[in-house]
């Protein structure tokens, strides 16, 4: 029995790749990228392709607007820095 892998020898490892444990993905701002794949198969179903997660502050306006404050409020903690939100 060998010692543990690195994290950067599994995401090269011819094994890992015919698996399909590392896949590309598009990202909008980097263009291709790989990521680690679900291990979770369910049988009947289909498999779901990762997904690039949300910009830091994506959901600050929803969440705050589900949370109750107003519009003007929102942008006021912006603004401030409190919270963050994509321009």
């Amino acid at each position: 029995m060998g010692s543990p892998a690195e994290a950067y020898e599994v995401a090269v490892d011819p094994q890992m790749r015919h698996a399909k444990a590392v896949v590309e993905i598009d990202h909008p701002s980097h263009g291709k990228v790989e990521t680690i794949n679900s291990p979770v198969f369910v049988m009947g179903s289909e498999k779901r392709q990762p997904v690039v997660a949300p910009e830091i502050g994506a959901h600050t306006r929803e969440v705050l607007r589900e949370l109750g404050y107003a519009p003007d409020a929102i942008e006021t903690l912006i603004r401030s820095g409190a919270a963050t939100a994509p321009k």
